[in-house]
């Protein structure tokens, strides 16, 4: 390709067939915003998310259930490292191979050790 070329289409459309093209799509697009419209009358008019979404402390709060979770995931994951290893030491203890001790891993599932 050059300066100057000029570039074909494949086919050629109509003006009819524009034009209904271009009607199909106007109709999506009135049917579209019709939906939208009526999303946004429901959501309005709905005082229970309105409440929820003019508190002001639900930022806060939301934040604050966010950290305890993180901290409470956190705790698990320690004391169930801490649990696998008094299992392993107890294992050790009775003699149990270590094929047939509990492994956590890093996904947060246990698998069999090998």
């Amino acid at each position: 390709m050059q300066d100057g070329d000029t570039l074909y289409p494949k086919k050629v459309l109509s003006t009819a067939e524009m034009l209904e093209t271009l009607s199909t799509t106007n109709n999506n697009v009135a049917f579209l915003s019709e939906e939208l419209l009526q999303t946004v009358r429901r959501i309005n008019d709905s005082p229970l998310l309105n409440g929820l979404l003019n508190d002001p402390s639900l930022a806060a709060n939301l934040r604050a259930s966010l950290l305890q979770l993180r901290g409470a995931s956190t705790d698990a994951a320690t004391t169930m490292t801490e649990l696998q290893s008094m299992v392993h030491a107890t294992q050790q203890e009775r003699g149990y191979p270590r094929c047939f001790t509990p492994r956590y891993s890093h996904g947060g599932r246990f698998g069999r050790g090998i």
